[in-house]
């Protein structure tokens, strides 16, 4: 079940929206930018006009942020989700690889295509091994879906370890769908992305999403870079009236507002320490090592984890149970990090909780 049910959660716990404490979204808490508040507040006397069904305006701040050429094809979607979806559904694959744990959208938007799912564990192997078995089993046709940074773990892959397994899923006509809808909170992206790697890689199709890092959820909007020709062939027969002319403004004045970004940097690199310092020396489990704006925490087999849970949300604070993970059970819980008054006061209130019990 997705997280951020900030609405069911009011009820649940009978507190208003600004009482409540919500870590199960992986939400950037300092945002949305401000430039991003003004470029709505200035595009709403245009909502009267159907917004721009190229969203050219948007696509060129995307290029002119990453560098991209006109070689690249970039097209837009209400929000990642979206991405996903047209891509399923204008390829039409038979049977969808996918790598667990992982974000329960994916195999949902694979039975709305009528495609087969197949499973893979992310375990202690490399993650160069596990698509190289992949490739080795897989068919013309099939698609692959992998999710860097990884969610729910945190953890972030090199691009290295994509080198030998793509090229070879690549041949075998398998498209690859890479979902790095965390990975703007990487300060290292340059390192990390495979954007640039459309161009070489035909069958490759990199999602991004503006809704966490810039905290517009509400709004929508997400895009996929791939090759020109597959980025054409993706938005063939599409809805070309899903992104509207909010979401196309506010994605507009984010991805130009790079003192945000380094803003978001700096505060994710103290609260990261500080996850560290507590979670990560806590007797009651084992904490992930965090590599963006979330963590996964998994509780000792003694810990009473339901009662816990139970008492925190009581309290109006809502973590993201991890139990309808595939490989993941009851003991897991992922956590997004929060203003360090939020984080303080989740750690508090789950230490008391651990003593009462």
């Amino acid at each position: 079940m997705h997280g951020g049910r900030i609405y069911e959660y009011a009820e649940q716990s009978g507190r208003s929206l600004t009482e409540l404490l919500d870590f199960s979204a992986n939400i950037n808490p300092l945002g949305p930018p401000s430039s991003v508040m003004s470029a709505i507040q200035d595009a709403l006397k245009e909502i009267r006009h159907y917004p721009d069904a190229r969203q050219s305006r948007v696509i060129e701040t995307i290029r002119s942020k990453y560098g991209l050429s006109e070689d690249y094809g970039v097209f837009c979607g209400n929000g990642a989700s979206e991405i996903l979806d047209l891509t399923i559904r204008s390829l039409s694959p038979k049977r969808v690889w996918i790598l667990e744990p992982a974000f329960s959208e994916y195999r949902q938007a694979a039975y709305r295509a009528g495609a087969k799912v197949m499973e893979k564990t992310i375990g202690n192997t490399s993650l160069q091994n596990t698509l190289l078995e992949i490739a080795d089993t897989s068919m013309k046709g099939d698609l692959l879906i992998i999710n860097n940074p990884h969610n729910p773990t945190g953890y972030c892959w090199r691009q290295e370890e994509f080198s030998a397994s793509l090229p070879m899923l690549c041949r075998k006509e398998v498209t690859v769908l890479l979902d790095e809808s965390f990975m703007d909170f990487r300060l290292d992206e340059e390192n990390r992305t495979l954007m640039r790697q459309v161009i070489h890689l035909p069958n490759l199709v990199v999602v991004r999403s503006a809704t966490k890092m810039y905290a517009i959820p509400g709004l929508r909007f997400g895009y996929g870079i791939a090759h020109r020709e597959l980025s054409n062939r993706i938005e063939h027969n599409r809805d070309r009236w899903s992104v509207n002319h909010l979401a196309q403004a506010a994605a507009t004045a984010a991805y130009q507002d790079r003192a945000f970004s380094e803003a978001t940097w700096n505060w994710l690199s103290h609260e990261q320490q500080y996850i560290l310092a507590t979670w990560g020396s806590s007797n009651a489990g084992h904490l992930f090592m965090p590599s963006v704006n979330y963590f996964l925490f998994r509780f000792h087999e003694n810990i009473p984890v339901h009662k816990i849970l139970k008492r925190l949300e009581a309290e109006g604070i809502f973590v993201r149970r991890c139990h309808d993970f595939a490989t993941l059970s009851e003991r897991d819980i992922r956590v997004a990090i929060q203003t360090h008054s939020a984080n303080e006061s989740l750690w508090n209130a789950l230490n008391q909780a651990l003593q009462a019990f």
